[in-house]
This record gives structure tokens, sequence and C-alpha cells, in this order.
């Protein structure tokens, strides 16, 4: 749905995100008509000549058009970020990579970007990724990362560092952190993610959330996680 809100300067400012009074409560697979590929990885484009996976999409209303970004990998395993654009979530145009790894580790992404989620909100595109820290797939340590930039088409990226790291002293998120998923309510901003962490000896995927009073952060992680209640016993339980 659609929030207003009241930048420093006293204009109004609009973002497209979940919040409270838009949420689907039913949907049955009988509901759905497939539709089938809408979009390939890319065999003679360098960084996406791999494979592609993990889409994410809002409604842009700088562009009029929906946007996709979604994890790109060449041949080689390298991920970065690529995007797409449509006006009917059905046929996509390829817009080619709009974020690579900074190849420091030190900021988090070290070998790649992979998990993208993108916000657009007063007047800032926000691109939450999982920064991957060594060589292959997912390369170790994973942890949350932020880029922003005023603009897709020309975009001059921020890089915000980590805005998540994996949590020591939190035992669901104590090995790595995934896929973002932030939104607004209530006056306050929630990241939901996916998490690895070891849970009575299990080390498991579950799902939890942080909470910030910005987007920019800080992020404060609750230790208490959201799965617990589909895990199984043994906290095995793969979400």
């Amino acid at each position: 749905s659609k929030i207003k809100s009241k930048s420093g300067s006293g204009k109004s400012d609009e973002g497209w995100m979940l919040s409270g009074d838009h949420i689907i409560s039913k949907f049955n697979a009988s509901d759905a008509t497939k539709i089938g590929v809408v979009l390939k990885a890319d065999v003679n484009n360098n960084f996406e000549n791999g494979y592609i996976e993990s889409p994410s999409i809002i409604w842009d209303s700088n562009l009029s058009k929906y946007v996709m970004v979604y994890t790109a990998y060449s041949s080689n395993h390298t991920a970065s970020i690529g995007w797409a654009i449509s006006d009917d979530l059905i046929s996509w145009k390829k817009k080619g990579q709009l974020k690579a790894a900074s190849g420091d580790t030190s900021k988090g992404d070290g070998f790649g970007l992979t998990g993208p989620c993108l916000l657009y909100y007063r007047n800032k595109y926000y691109l939450f990724a999982i920064g991957l820290n060594s060589a292959g797939y997912e390369g170790e340590p994973i942890n949350m990362v932020l880029f922003t930039t005023d603009s897709l088409t020309a975009p001059n990226w921020e890089h915000k560092g980590i805005v998540i790291p994996i949590q020591s002293s939190i035992p669901w998120c104590n090995e790595a952190i995934y896929h973002p998923h932030p939104c607004f309510l209530n006056g306050k901003w929630y990241m939901f993610f996916n998490a690895r962490g070891s849970v009575n000896g299990y080390s498991a995927e579950r799902c939890g959330f942080a909470t910030a009073d910005s987007l920019d952060g800080l992020w404060t992680v609750d230790p208490n996680r959201i799965s617990e209640f589909a895990e199984s016993q043994s906290g095995q339980m793969f979400i």
C-alpha cells in the first residue's frame, strides 16, 4: 500500500510498502493462473550468464512501472543484483546490472550480493541485500547490507555497510543472515528475515525480525524468533 510522510523540508513524500491496511487474508492455489517463466538468465551477459533467482517487486511512481530486482549469478557463481521493469507484472524488460558487490569485506559484501529487496521512501531508493564474503554460492560470512540512491536510471549508490550482522548472542541467527523484507507499521520499521542458527544443538534456518526507527537503522534483532510455532520439537524446521 502507499504511505505518505513529511520530509524535513515539509514536502510530502510517497513510498510503496507493506502496511497493516493492505494484507491478503487468504489465497488458494485454485485461484491462481499459471503464467510460466517471465524472466530468464542471459547467456550473453557476463553478470547473469549463470542463473537468476530471488525476485522482489515494487511499484515505482517515478518510472510509472513495476520494478523487479533479482539475484544474478555469473557462470563462476559471482552474485550481483539485476533489475527489470514491467507494466503488467507479466512482460518484463531487463535493464542490466543494478548493483555489484563492493569487493570490500569490511563493508559486508566482499564477494557478492544476493537476495535483494528494494523500497522507495522519502525520495530515496533503499536496496537491502545479503552480503557474501567468500567465493562460491552464498559464500560466508553472510550479513545484511544496505545501499541508497536517488535514482535507478542514473544511480549514485551510497554504501551504508552492514545493517544487520550475524548475532552471536542470539541462537536462531548466530550463523548467517538471509533475505530482508522491511515494512512500516504503527510508526516503527520492521525487518523480517530468515537466518541460520544453532538452537538446542540443531543448525537450521528460522524466521524472525528486527526493529528500527529509521530505514537506515539502528536495527535491533528480537531474540525470540517468530517461526518457533512451526518448528519440530528438535527445532529442525527449515523456512
